[in-house]
């Protein structure tokens, strides 16, 4: 009785001889977004702003969030230097609230991209309300 036994798992050891590989499906978790958007020349959050911010916390705290990206942007209304400060200023004030709200201050990164990366190209000078924003990415 020995000998089919012997068959038996020799067949199962070839067999097993290639990596066995389980591909996943779902792809990978890249995060979930939200935007702010501001007042030409404001980094003041509105209500509506505080709203997206409160949902954005709500939703990092559930996922346990531990990475949080705040890119900020500015039209091309100003002087490229002042956008960059502009943007800046409009990212501290979204990370601000959300540590308020209760998220820890270590799990964010702060980009300021002035008028360099906005949402919808324009020429220089033209105010567009879309790229007056805070782009948020929790992760």
């Amino acid at each position: 009785m020995r000998f089919p036994l012997l068959i038996g798992a020799a067949f199962l050891l070839g067999a097993c001889s290639k990596p066995f590989v389980i591909e996943d499906p779902v792809p990978p978790f890249s995060g979930l977004s939200y935007v702010v958007f501001f007042r030409t020349g404001s980094a003041n959050l509105d209500q509506h702003a505080i709203e997206i911010i409160y949902n954005a916390v709500k939703d990092a705290k559930s996922i346990k969030a531990n990475q949080i990206i705040l890119e900020g942007m500015a039209d091309r209304v100003g002087s490229e230097n002042s956008n960059k400060a502009l943007s800046m200023r409009r990212v501290i004030e979204v990370e601000k609230e959300m540590e308020r709200l209760g998220l820890d201050e270590g799990i964010f990164i702060l980009k300021a991209l002035g008028e360099d990366d906005r949402l919808v190209p324009t020429g220089d000078g033209v105010p567009e309300e879309k790229n007056r924003a805070v782009a948020i990415t929790v992760r």
